[in-house]
């Protein structure tokens, strides 16, 4: 039986605006579940208030978890995404999930590199802060989103998903480049890879 979310946002942060506990909580989400997020739904790993919460969804080939738009007639952009605050902690993980539909406007920058013509680095998967500690996201689909792929918002070591992941119908770049260390600068243009 699908999820579907109706309000704005899920998030693995449960105490917004409260000390962060010992161990931040972790939201588990077992094969073959299905989310669907209503429109500008998205789903938050932490909190950019409070940015604590990590998720482990770990599907399997056979039964992938799949986060997805809510519509009855679903379209690229129908939902923004799943945001991921702060640098996530080693618990999280997505692993043969499917996430379409996403990549809607969301008026949230990143510190990726700046793309000519697109104004905003919105993505089906977006990392808000510090770099992950390497594949968090892996064996899975992105596909019909209205942004990018991946969103690589963070400022450092550069991590390639596109060697494990498979992308499809990507409106943009199959993932942004993070800003080099400081003092750094952007390529112009940075890499842009298209989808399938």
């Amino acid at each position: 039986m699908p999820y579907d979310i109706g309000s704005d946002t899920v998030s693995a942060a449960l105490n917004v605006g409260a000390a962060p506990p010992a161990e931040p909580p972790l939201l588990t989400i077992e094969p073959g579940v299905t989310l669907r997020f209503a429109p500008a739904g998205r789903l938050y790993v932490g909190n950019p208030l409070a940015p604590v919460g990590s998720v482990s969804a770990v599907g399997t080939e056979a039964e992938p978890i799949t986060f997805t738009s809510a519509a009855a007639k679903p379209a690229a952009g129908d939902w923004w995404g799943i945001y991921i605050f702060d640098t996530p902690d080693e618990r999280t993980e997505f692993d043969h999930v499917v996430v379409e539909f996403a990549g809607g406007s969301s008026q949230t920058g990143s510190a990726s590199c700046s793309y000519v013509g697109i104004s905003n680095p919105d993505a089906a998967i977006r990392f808000m802060a510090g770099a992950p500690p390497g594949q968090v996201v892996t064996n899975s689909l992105i596909t019909d989103s209205l942004g990018h792929g991946i969103d690589r918002g963070w400022t450092g070591a550069e991590i390639d998903y596109s060697p494990t992941n498979t992308f499809k119908n990507v409106k943009n770049c199959v993932q942004t480049l993070p800003h080099p260390d400081p003092p750094g600068i952007c390529p112009i243009p940075p890499p842009c890879e298209a989808s399938e």
